[in-house]
C-alpha cells in the first residue's frame, strides 16, 4: 500500500501548486510557465482553460479549489484504493484485506466501499469534480483539471502473497478445530447418557438447521412479495415526481433521492419494530413527514404519506387499522405543518395529529367489533401486535409516537437541511427578522440596496403568488440576493450621492466591479451559513444575461467598426433553476 505521504508527493501536491500559481498569475504566458516547472501534463488549450477558469476562483482559492481537490483524492480515491484492472477482474467478489497505516481493513472487490479499477477512475473523477466544484466555475476548466488528475493516477494497492498464504493457513486450521460432519441417520445421544456443552451445540445447531429448511421456501415466498411491493412502490413514486413536478422550473430532481431516503427508512424501522415485537402505532411516519413537509411542498408530503401508509400494512400482516391511523394523522399533519413557520405551533399539531390517528384506529376496529378486550387491564399492558389488543390503550401509542416525531423534527431541522440540501419554511421564516446581521449591515453600509431589497422581495413575494411559488422563498431571496454589494456599495446607483463614480472608470472595469456583487453575495452567503436556497438566488438573480449600459458604453468608445466582445459585460449565471428564482 502506498502511504499518504508518497501520494499526495506524485498526485495533487504538485497539481495544487500549479492551481495557485495560475490564479495568482497576470497572464497566459505565466500559467504555461507553471506547467512545465511543475511537470503538469498539458496541451495548450487545457493550459488556457485553466487559466480562464481559476479567475473565478481568484477571491478564494483554497475553498473552491485546493479543499475540494484534496478530499476529493484523499478521502474517496485514496481511503478506498487504486487497483490493477486485471487484478480487480480477478478478485471481483472476493473480500480483501487492505493494510492502511497501522490498521487493517476488510473490504470486498467490487463493494460499495471496496477499491477502485484503475479503467473506472476517469468517470469517478469527472463526476466528483462535476459534484464539488462550485457551479459557476467553467465545465472546460473541470474537464482539463480531470485529464491532468487522471494521468498523474496509478494502482496503489500490492498483493502480499506472503500475508496472505498465512492468513489462509491460519484459517483453514481454526476452521478443522470448529468443524464436525454427522452423517444421515446418525445417532447424536443415546438414553441415559451426560449432555455435554459440546453435544447441546450440536443438538441446537441440528434444530436451527431443520428450522431453516421448514421456513426457507416460506421465506422465499415472502421476500419475493415483499420486493415486488416496494419495488411497485418506488416504481409510484418515480412516476408520480415526473408527472406532477415536471412544469416546474429547475425542479431539483435530487429532491426525489431525498424522499426514498426517508421512505426507506421508515421501512427500514418498520422492520426493526416488526423483529423487536413493537406495534405498528409506533411507526415514526412523523419524523420523515416532518422534513418534507417543511423542506419540500405538501403535495410531495401527501404523496409520501400515503405511501408509507401502505408500508405499515405491508410489514405488519395486513393490520388495516394501522394503515388507516397513520394515514390520517399524516394527511391532517401535512395540510397543518406546512402553514408552520415557528416551532411551537408545529409541536401542537404534532400532537393533534397523532390524536387523529387514534381516532382513525380506534374507529376502524370498531367498525370490525374488535371490542371483546376493550377494557382489559392485562391487555393494555401487552405489546404483541396480536388483533386482541386493547384498541383504546393501543390507539394511546399515535399519540406518543406523533408528539414524539414532533419534537425529534424540530431538532433535526438544521440537521437535515445541511445532510439533504432541503431548506424549511422554519428556517426561512428565521431569515425575515430585521436582526440578521447581514440585513443590519445593508441598513448601516448600504440604505439604497438595504431598501431596493425590501421592494423587490415584496414585488417577489406578490408575483410567486400569483404563479403558484412559494412566496415565503420568494421573500427572502429578494431581501438578500443583492448582499454582495457591500463589498463597494458606492458603486451601485441607489447608493450614490453626487456624481457616479463610474464617470472616472472605463467600462471593462465598470462591468467588473458590477459583476462581482453577484459572486460576492454567493460567497458571503455561504461563509455566513445561509440557506442553499438563499445563496443559489444571490447567484441566479442575474443570470447570463448582458450588462447593456457598459456594454454600448464600451462600443461607443472603440473606432467604429471594431467588434467588443460580449464576454466582459456577461453576468457569470447560471440561469434561475427555480421559479422563485426566476420571478426575482
Amino acid at each position: 500500500m502506498v502511504q499518504l505521504s508518497q501520494w499526495a508527493a506524485e498526485t495533487h501536491v504538485p497539481v495544487i501548486q500549479f492551481l495557485l500559481r495560475v490564479v495568482a498569475a497576470e497572464n497566459l504566458d505565466e500559467a504555461e510557465k507553471a506547467a512545465k516547472e511543475l511537470n503538469i501534463q498539458a496541451t495548450d488549450d487545457q493550459v488556457a482553460s485553466f487559466w480562464r477558469g481559476a479567475a473565478w476562483a481568484r477571491n478564494a482559492p483554497n475553498p473552491y479549489l485546493v479543499t475540494p481537490l484534496k478530499e476529493i483524492l484523499d478521502n474517496e480515491i485514496y481511503a478506498r484504493g487504486i487497483m490493477d484492472p486485471i487484478r480487480f477482474d480477478v478478485e471481483s467478489g472476493r473480500t480483501i484485506q487492505i493494510l492502511r497505516g497501522d490498521s487493517m481493513v476488510t473490504v470486498t472487490v467490487g463493494g460499495e466501499n471496496g477499491p477502485t479499477p484503475l479503467s473506472r477512475l476517469s468517470e469517478t473523477l469527472d463526476r466528483r469534480f462535476r459534484l464539488r466544484l462550485s457551479s459557476w466555475i467553467p465545465d472546460d476548466f473541470k474537464i482539463a483539471l480531470h485529464d491532468v488528475v487522471l494521468k498523474r493516477l496509478k494502482p496503489s494497492l500490492v498483493y502480499d502473497e506472503t500475508a496472505s498464504a498465512a492468513g489462509l493457513e491460519e484459517r483453514r486450521q481454526e476452521l478443522r478445530l470448529r468443524l464436525q460432519t454427522i452423517g444421515l441417520n446418525a445417532l447424536m445421544v443415546t438414553r441415559g447418557s451426560i449432555i455435554t456443552p459440546n453435544i447441546l451445540d450440536m443438538l441446537q445447531e441440528e434444530e436451527r438447521v431443520f428450522q431453516e429448511k421448514q421456513d426457507r421456501s416460506l421465506a422465499a415466498v415472502r421476500f419475493v412479495g415483499n420486493f415486488l411491493l416496494f419495488a411497485g412502490i418506488a416504481l409510484s413514486m418515480v412516476i408520480f415526481f415526473r408527472v406532477a413536478e415536471r412544469d416546474r422550473i429547475g425542479f431539483p430532481y435530487s429532491r426525489l433521492f431525498v424522499v426514498a431516503a426517508f421512505c426507506l427508512l421508515v421501512v427500514w424501522s418498520g422492520y426493526l419494530l416488526v423483529l423487536h415485537e413493537i406495534p405498528g402505532t409506533m411507526l415514526p411516519i412523523g419524523l420523515m413527514l416532518g422534513i418534507i413537509t417543511l423542506g419540500t411542498n405538501t403535495r410531495s408530503a401527501i404523496f409520501l404519506a400515503a405511501i408509507t401508509s401502505i408500508c405499515g400494512l405491508i410489514l405488519f400482516d395486513g393490520r388495516a387499522d394501522i394503515m388507516m391511523g397513520h394515514l390520517g394523522a399524516g394527511l391532517f399533519f401535512v395540510s397543518a405543518a406546512a402553514r408552520c413557520r415557528r416551532r411551537m405551533p408545529l409541536l401542537l399539531v404534532s400532537a393533534g395529529s397523532g390524536l387523529i390517528g387514534a381516532v382513525a384506529f380506534v374507529a376502524w376496529n370498531f367498525a370490525r367489533g374488535n371490542l371483546q378486550n376493550l377494557f382489559s387491564i392485562a391487555a393494555s399492558l401487552s405489546l404483541s401486535r396480536d388483533d386482541t389488543v386493547n384498541p383504546i390503550v393501543a390507539a394511546g401509542g399515535f399519540v406518543l409516537n406523533w408528539s414524539i416525531c414532533g419534537m425529534l423534527v424540530i431538532l433535526l431541522i438544521p440537521v437535515a437541511e445541511r445532510c439533504f440540501r432541503v431548506t424549511t419554511r422554519i428556517a426561512l421564516q428565521d431569515l425575515l427578522a430585521s436582526e440578521h446581521p447581514l440585513l443590519k449591515r445593508l441598513i448601516v453600509e448600504a440604505p439604497g440596496t438595504f431598501h431596493h431589497c425590501t421592494i423587490v422581495a415584496t414585488l417577489a413575494e406578490a408575483a410567486a403568488a400569483a404563479i403558484g411559488a412559494d412566496t415565503l422563498r420568494a421573500r427572502v431571496g429578494g431581501l438578500f440576493h443583492d448582499i454582495g454589494k457591500l463589498k463597494k456599495p458606492e458603486y451601485f446607483t441607489e447608493n450614490e450621492f453626487g456624481v457616479s463614480r463610474h464617470e472616472r472608470l472605463n467600462p471593462y472595469m465598470s462591468a467588473l466591479l458590477i459583476i462581482n456583487h453577484v459572486l460576492d453575495g454567493a460567497e458571503m452567503a455561504r461563509a455566513i451559513g445561509l440557506p442553499y436556497v438563499v445563496a443559489d438566488m444571490a447567484l441566479q438573480h442575474h443570470g447570463d444575461s448582458l450588462m447593456k449600459f457598459f456594454y454600448y458604453k464600451a462600443c461607443q468608445q472603440v473606432p467604429p467598426g471594431t467588434v467588443v466582445a460580449k464576454e466582459s459585460f456577461l453576468y457569470p449565471g447560471p440561469k434561475p433553476q427555480t421559479r422563485e428564482a426566476g420571478v426575482l
